[in-house]
């Protein structure tokens, strides 16, 4: 598939150009020549006029050409992979080439193998071929072969076990060659095939070597899905039948010295240099173009098209530039076309007043008017013709020779500035520089041909340049001065903050900034459905409201400077504050702020607010809430720009009140112990200081909890929090063995006072009489009449006095 003729007796390879003595010259050059498939890529079009003509060596690919020609390899056609980049290494000292479906192979004259295009079969090259030594190469679809002392190498896709080279392949090999998913290699005159499996199903019996092609074989040449072999000047074939590709035509049977096989296609050269083409027609691989059909010296095939060196060459323009001509006046150019045999020119369209030469393409006339006219020349041989199409301009000649009128020394520019001057002279001269003389243009300045002298400067210039103003009656030259200097540093001009814009219509503001700077927006952001350009202009229509806050710099050759600008975005309010809004506590002050972007009145469009709280046209919410709950309501705000609103959602409820009081219920070490704490408002609770009994855990749902272990009195502070706020109560927690103390007796004082007995069997703790003239169960209504010892009297109690004794922690 490396698809370049092979010749009988003669393997394509180092030892073949060198031991045999079967040269370029012995081989013929010749001109490269191609037809068939012909994509974008030009694969069977013309070659490069580089090597249209004394190529040694060609190669067709899948849709990609090589040649050899003095040594250097040549490429065109499809470059997918690099295919056609020829690298360094292979312009030189090369004599033969391989081209696979997207990589290239060549061979130099020291044994050195060279590859580009696609990964692998360009990279991973066997370390066994970098100290040279190969012989012959060859490329397949994706997979590449080469010939080293008489023993193939094979690398690249091996999915097929075409790069599996059999052990009886390692030596006495003359000749390889690779198809799509097979390899091919001649050995003692008879063909080996590996690769593809004999039962898959695209094999199509590729394994099943003819037994013709077992001894005496001269060539071998291995297609996409079919093999051809080379045996006393007749093609033996075999393998996929499609286009009856391995048909082989009678006039294949006999006389023939090279083969080539391609995609469902196989050519052949015969000794007298015509070549033969059978099999796949589908792609305008035949008929055989005349020019193959004679004198041919090397034929290769690629996947649809056909290459070869021929001994002629069909005709091919050079060159079909023509002179500008002036009305009444001679006129003289020329067309050139090259072929082998000489081709013969003639005119197939064009003015009356035009002639052209049979033999050398010159063309004359005399125009009589101004005018463009169109102009098609064919040049013929007996191989072909060729068709080109061009113009020729005729204008009015000039009154005289052109006298400048520009003066000098010419304005002045700036280093990075654009500049433009146009030359002016009379008699609509053509203008040019002249070389050598002064300094040249300065970097960044061209001239045209119509006298426009523009472009960027560059660098400082402080010298002279010539010019040359030329026309139909002669020509004049002036000497031009011009100086460019390096600009002042950028300097703002437009302040910050820009003008307003207004969601929806259109804006456009310009940054102006002195000594004429590129201008880039540096850091921060436009507002939504602005730009900003180079020149400076802010333009595009605002879609949000808001303030924009960006860094403009501007650079010329003399410095660089940056300004911070400010742009705000007016238009219909835009609520900032989101919903809900923070909770009211029932009978607490409130006051929150709804806030928008820029400034507004405020209404209540819908809904009702709390009661006990209003809103102002400020957007303030203020007051003191009576009725606790959830309430939704509908906020406006109105500014010069529309209206907009806002749902907004506000609870309204009580901060916890404890109910649980302290001290505690005691604990006993060691013993669980359990209280729940209670406060209304549903909170959740923590410790906000002081420290528990250790064992003794308190939970989020306020349960106090464990198995206290240290006897104690332990005072701390439980936060109960909600919604609406939080409250704190202390609570103590005696850790010990308590029992309450026993009242012992109880005795009126003739003074009016009453006395209280007691006892207590606890050897810890204090004892606290409460008193009370209504006996309730809640202790907290009962006036606390302090820590006492027995026996207490009460000096004056009331008529109807009840006492209550509780022992407390010390």
């Amino acid at each position: 598939m490396k698809r370049v003729a092979k010749l009988a007796g003669l393997a394509v390879g180092l030892s073949a150009w060198m031991g045999l003595g079967f040269g370029p010259s012995a081989m013929g050059q010749g001109y490269v020549l191609a037809w068939g498939w012909n994509t974008t890529n030009g694969q069977a079009g013309l070659a490069p006029s580089n090597v249209m003509v004394g190529a040694t060596d060609i190669s067709a690919g899948y849709a990609h050409n090589l040649a050899v020609k003095s040594g250097r390899v040549w490429a065109w056609g499809n470059n997918s992979h690099g295919q056609t980049n020829a690298p360094m290494s292979a312009r030189s000292n090369i004599f033969t080439v391989a081209a696979g479906r997207a990589f290239s192979l060549a061979l130099n004259m020291s044994g050195e193998l060279v590859a580009w295009g696609a990964g692998a079969l360009a990279t991973n090259i066997p370390a066994s071929l970098s100290s040279g030594g190969v012989s012959a190469i060859a490329a397949g679809e994706w997979h590449a072969l080469a010939l080293k002392n008489g023993g193939v190498v094979a690398w690249g896709s091996n999915t097929y076990g075409q790069c599996d080279v059999p052990a009886a392949l390692t030596n006495g090999v003359t000749a390889i060659d690779a198809g799509a998913r097979f390899s091919m290699a001649l050995k003692n005159g008879g063909v080996h095939v590996f690769g593809i499996s004999a039962d898959d199903p695209y094999a199509y019996g590729i394994r099943d070597v003819p037994p013709a092609a077992a001894s005496g074989v001269s060539a071998i040449a291995a297609g996409y899905w079919h093999a051809l072999a080379l045996k006393n000047g007749g093609v033996i074939a075999w393998g996929a039948p499609q286009f009856d590709a391995t048909v082989v035509p009678p006039e294949a049977t006999s006389g023939i010295k090279a083969i080539a096989a391609g995609d469902s296609f196989s050519m052949a050269l015969k000794t007298n240099g015509q070549v033969i083409v059978w099999g796949d027609h589908t792609k305008g691989q035949m008929p055989v173009p005349s020019f193959a059909t004679n004198g041919a010296y090397q034929v290769a095939a690629g996947s649809g098209h056909c290459l070869v060196r021929a001994a002629v060459l069909p005709p091919r323009f050079t060159s079909t530039l023509l002179p500008v001509g002036y009305v009444d006046e001679p006129y003289l150019g020329s067309v050139t076309a090259t072929g082998n045999p000489a081709v013969v020119y003639y005119l197939q369209s064009g003015p009356r007043w035009l002639e052209l030469d049979p033999n050398t393409g010159a063309v004359s006339g005399t125009p009589p008017t101004n005018a463009y006219y169109g102009v098609t020349f064919v040049a013929s041989n007996a191989f072909g013709q060729a068709t080109n199409t061009t113009q020729i301009t005729v204008n009015i000649p000039a009154a005289g020779p052109p006298v400048f009128v520009t003066t000098n020394p010419l304005p002045s520019g700036l280093v990075g500035e654009y500049y433009e001057l146009q030359i002016v002279a009379s008699n609509e001269p053509i203008f040019s520089v002249v070389a050598g003389e002064g300094s040249g243009l300065p970097d960044g300045l061209t001239l045209d041909e119509d006298g426009l002298l523009s472009g960027i400067p560059a660098v400082e210039y402080d010298s002279f340049f010539m010019l040359m103003a030329s026309n139909s009656a002669g020509c004049a030259s002036n000497y031009y001065n011009i100086t460019i200097t390096v600009p002042p540093p950028p300097v703002f001009v437009t302040e910050s903050p820009l003008p307003d814009a207004v969601v929806g219509e259109p804006y456009q503001c310009q940054i102006e900034v002195e000594n004429n700077p590129k201008l880039s927006l540096w850091n921060g952001y436009l507002p939504a459905g602005l730009v900003f350009g180079t020149n400076g202009w802010i333009t595009g229509t605002p879609e949000l409201v808001g303030e924009s806050l960006f860094t403009i710099r501007a650079v010329n050759a003399g410095g660089n400077s940056n300004r911070l600008y400010s742009l705000t975005v007016l238009g219909p309010p835009v609520f900032v504050t989101e919903s809900p809004l923070p909770h009211g506590v029932l009978g607490a002050l409130y006051s929150q702020q709804i806030e928008i972007l820029g400034t507004a009145n405020f209404s209540l469009a819908a809904g009702a607010l709390p009661g006990g709280l209003t809103l102002g046209t400020n957007g303030w919410i203020t007051g003191m809430p009576e009725t606790a709950g959830l309430f939704n309501f509908t906020v406006k705000a109105t500014n010069d720009y529309g209206w907009s609103n806002r749902v907004y959602e506000l609870a309204i409820g009580i901060v916890p009140v404890f109910t649980t009081t302290s001290p505690l219920p005691g604990a006993t070490p060691g013993t669980s112990y359990g209280v729940q704490l209670v406060a209304t408002g549903n909170p959740t609770y923590s410790l906000l200081s002081g420290s528990l009994p250790g064992g003794i855990e308190l939970a989020s749902d306020g349960l106090l909890a464990g198995t206290p272990s240290v006897i104690g009195t332990y005072q701390f502070t439980v936060r109960a929090t909600n919604d609406y706020g939080w409250s704190d109560r202390e609570f103590a927690l005696p850790v010990g063995d308590m029992h309450p103390p026993l009242l012992t007796e109880i005795k009126a004082l003739t003074n009016g006072g009453l006395r209280l007995s007691w006892i207590t069997s606890n050897d810890w703790g204090n004892v606290h009489v409460y008193s009370s003239t209504n006996l309730q169960l809640d202790l907290s209504v009962w006036s606390n009449r302090g820590i006492q010892v027995s026996p207490w009297v009460d000096p004056a109690p009331a008529p109807k006095t009840y006492y209550h004794l509780r022992l407390t922690p010390p």
